[in-house]
Protein backbone atom coordinates (compact mmCIF):
# COMPACT_ATOMS: atom_id res chain seq x y z
CA UNK A 1 0.00 0.00 0.00
CA UNK A 2 1.40 3.37 -1.10
CA UNK A 3 1.14 6.18 1.42
CA UNK A 4 -0.87 9.11 0.07
CA UNK A 5 0.24 12.64 0.60
CA UNK A 6 -2.42 14.95 2.01
CA UNK A 7 -0.83 18.10 0.61
CA UNK A 8 1.99 17.39 -1.84
CA UNK A 9 3.17 21.02 -1.79
CA UNK A 10 3.97 21.01 1.93
CA UNK A 11 5.74 17.67 2.19
CA UNK A 12 9.47 17.36 1.68
CA UNK A 13 11.33 14.42 0.26
CA UNK A 14 13.29 13.02 3.21
CA UNK A 15 16.08 11.80 0.91
CA UNK A 16 17.19 15.22 -0.38
CA UNK A 17 15.24 17.58 1.92
CA UNK A 18 13.73 19.66 -0.89
CA UNK A 19 10.17 20.69 -1.52
CA UNK A 20 8.22 18.53 -3.93
CA UNK A 21 6.73 20.30 -6.93
CA UNK A 22 3.21 19.61 -8.15
CA UNK A 23 4.36 17.58 -11.15
CA UNK A 24 6.75 15.53 -9.03
CA UNK A 25 4.18 14.87 -6.32
CA UNK A 26 1.49 13.93 -8.82
CA UNK A 27 3.98 11.79 -10.76
CA UNK A 28 4.97 9.86 -7.63
CA UNK A 29 1.37 9.28 -6.72
CA UNK A 30 0.64 8.07 -10.23
CA UNK A 31 3.88 6.07 -10.41
CA UNK A 32 5.31 8.11 -13.26
CA UNK A 33 9.09 8.42 -13.53
CA UNK A 34 8.96 11.31 -16.05
CA UNK A 35 7.50 13.93 -13.75
CA UNK A 36 10.00 16.35 -12.25
CA UNK A 37 11.21 19.92 -11.98
CA UNK A 38 12.81 20.21 -15.41
CA UNK A 39 9.87 20.93 -17.72
CA UNK A 40 7.90 23.00 -15.25
CA UNK A 41 10.87 25.19 -14.31
CA UNK A 42 11.74 25.86 -17.95
CA UNK A 43 8.16 26.78 -18.80
CA UNK A 44 7.89 29.05 -15.75
CA UNK A 45 11.21 30.73 -16.55
CA UNK A 46 10.12 31.47 -20.10
CA UNK A 47 6.75 32.79 -18.91
CA UNK A 48 8.39 34.99 -16.28
CA UNK A 49 10.80 36.46 -18.84
CA UNK A 50 7.94 37.04 -21.27
CA UNK A 51 5.89 38.75 -18.53
CA UNK A 52 8.84 41.02 -17.67
CA UNK A 53 9.33 42.04 -21.31
CA UNK A 54 5.61 42.69 -21.69
CA UNK A 55 5.50 44.77 -18.49
CA UNK A 56 8.53 46.81 -19.63
CA UNK A 57 6.88 47.42 -23.01
CA UNK A 58 3.60 48.56 -21.39
CA UNK A 59 5.40 50.92 -18.97
CA UNK A 60 7.54 52.43 -21.74
CA UNK A 61 4.59 52.83 -24.09
CA UNK A 62 2.36 54.45 -21.47
CA UNK A 63 5.14 56.84 -20.39
CA UNK A 64 5.76 57.85 -24.01
CA UNK A 65 2.06 58.46 -24.59
CA UNK A 66 1.70 60.55 -21.44
CA UNK A 67 4.39 63.06 -22.52
CA UNK A 68 2.51 66.01 -23.98
CA UNK A 69 3.89 67.64 -27.08
CA UNK A 70 4.31 71.42 -26.88
CA UNK A 71 1.56 73.46 -28.54
CA UNK A 72 2.22 76.63 -30.51
CA UNK A 73 0.57 79.56 -28.71
CA UNK A 74 -0.49 81.00 -32.07
CA UNK A 75 -2.85 78.04 -32.54
CA UNK A 76 -4.69 78.78 -29.26
CA UNK A 77 -7.46 81.32 -28.73
CA UNK A 78 -6.84 83.92 -26.01
CA UNK A 79 -9.83 85.19 -24.00
CA UNK A 80 -8.78 87.79 -21.45
CA UNK A 81 -5.70 86.07 -19.95
CA UNK A 82 -6.88 82.48 -20.54
CA UNK A 83 -5.70 80.38 -23.48
CA UNK A 84 -8.37 78.13 -24.99
CA UNK A 85 -8.24 75.15 -27.32
CA UNK A 86 -9.74 76.42 -30.60
CA UNK A 87 -11.78 73.28 -31.33
CA UNK A 88 -13.27 72.66 -27.89
CA UNK A 89 -13.11 76.22 -26.47
CA UNK A 90 -11.88 74.73 -23.19
CA UNK A 91 -8.82 76.01 -21.27
CA UNK A 92 -5.62 74.46 -22.59
CA UNK A 93 -3.24 72.52 -20.32
CA UNK A 94 0.27 71.46 -21.28
CA UNK A 95 3.59 72.77 -22.58
CA UNK A 96 3.46 75.67 -25.05
CA UNK A 97 5.88 77.75 -27.15
CA UNK A 98 5.90 80.67 -29.56
CA UNK A 99 8.39 81.61 -32.28
CA UNK A 100 9.50 85.12 -33.21
CA UNK A 101 7.42 86.54 -36.08
CA UNK A 102 10.54 87.80 -37.86
CA UNK A 103 12.48 84.55 -37.39
CA UNK A 104 10.27 81.44 -37.13
CA UNK A 105 13.33 79.26 -36.43
CA UNK A 106 13.91 80.92 -33.04
CA UNK A 107 11.77 80.28 -29.96
CA UNK A 108 10.51 83.40 -28.18
CA UNK A 109 8.52 81.82 -25.29
CA UNK A 110 8.56 78.38 -23.63
CA UNK A 111 6.31 77.51 -20.73
CA UNK A 112 3.36 75.54 -19.42
CA UNK A 113 -0.33 76.32 -19.19
CA UNK A 114 -2.63 74.77 -16.62
CA UNK A 115 -6.34 75.30 -17.24
CA UNK A 116 -5.44 78.08 -19.69
CA UNK A 117 -3.24 80.05 -17.24
CA UNK A 118 0.57 80.18 -17.02
CA UNK A 119 1.84 77.70 -14.42
CA UNK A 120 5.35 76.44 -13.63
CA UNK A 121 8.59 77.27 -15.45
CA UNK A 122 8.55 79.95 -18.14
CA UNK A 123 11.35 81.32 -20.32
CA UNK A 124 11.17 84.34 -22.64
CA UNK A 125 14.09 85.00 -25.00
CA UNK A 126 15.51 88.08 -26.73
CA UNK A 127 15.88 87.80 -30.51
CA UNK A 128 19.62 87.32 -29.92
CA UNK A 129 18.87 84.11 -27.98
CA UNK A 130 19.73 85.60 -24.59
CA UNK A 131 17.20 84.96 -21.83
CA UNK A 132 14.97 87.95 -21.22
CA UNK A 133 12.81 86.50 -18.42
CA UNK A 134 13.02 83.14 -16.70
CA UNK A 135 11.27 81.89 -13.58
CA UNK A 136 8.18 80.18 -12.18
CA UNK A 137 4.56 81.21 -12.33
CA UNK A 138 1.70 80.18 -10.07
CA UNK A 139 -1.82 80.85 -11.35
CA UNK A 140 -0.31 83.32 -13.83
CA UNK A 141 1.64 85.36 -11.24
CA UNK A 142 5.45 85.31 -10.93
CA UNK A 143 6.82 83.65 -7.79
CA UNK A 144 10.25 82.82 -6.42
CA UNK A 145 13.51 83.89 -8.06
CA UNK A 146 13.48 85.28 -11.61
CA UNK A 147 16.06 86.37 -14.17
CA UNK A 148 15.01 89.63 -15.86
CA UNK A 149 17.41 90.84 -18.56
CA UNK A 150 16.07 94.03 -20.15
CA UNK A 151 19.05 94.29 -22.51
CA UNK A 152 19.97 91.65 -25.05
CA UNK A 153 23.58 92.87 -25.11
CA UNK A 154 26.17 90.37 -23.94
CA UNK A 155 28.72 91.72 -21.46
CA UNK A 156 32.25 92.35 -22.66
CA UNK A 157 34.12 91.51 -19.44
CA UNK A 158 33.65 89.07 -16.59
CA UNK A 159 32.94 91.97 -14.23
CA UNK A 160 30.22 93.33 -16.55
CA UNK A 161 28.73 89.83 -16.85
CA UNK A 162 28.55 89.47 -13.04
CA UNK A 163 27.09 92.96 -12.75
CA UNK A 164 24.41 92.09 -15.35
CA UNK A 165 23.57 88.86 -13.53
CA UNK A 166 23.19 90.62 -10.20
CA UNK A 167 21.10 93.41 -11.73
CA UNK A 168 18.91 90.90 -13.58
CA UNK A 169 17.80 88.98 -10.49
CA UNK A 170 14.23 89.50 -9.38
CA UNK A 171 12.65 88.07 -6.26
CA UNK A 172 8.90 87.55 -5.94
CA UNK A 173 6.84 85.99 -3.14
CA UNK A 174 7.64 82.27 -2.67
CA UNK A 175 5.81 79.84 -4.91
CA UNK A 176 3.16 77.65 -3.25
CA UNK A 177 4.74 74.56 -1.74
CA UNK A 178 8.15 76.18 -1.33
CA UNK A 179 9.68 77.12 1.99
CA UNK A 180 7.87 80.16 3.32
CA UNK A 181 5.01 79.75 0.81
Amino acid sequence: MTPTLRNPFLRTNPADRRWLGRDEAVGRQAGSEQAGWGGTAKRCGVLIRLARVLALFVITWSAACSIARPTDLSTLVQRDSIYLDPSTRTPHSGPVFRHFRDDPAKVQIEGTLKHGVWEGEMTVYHASGRIRYQGRLSAGAPCGAWVENQSDEVAGTVFQELQQQINSMGLYPPCPGEEGG
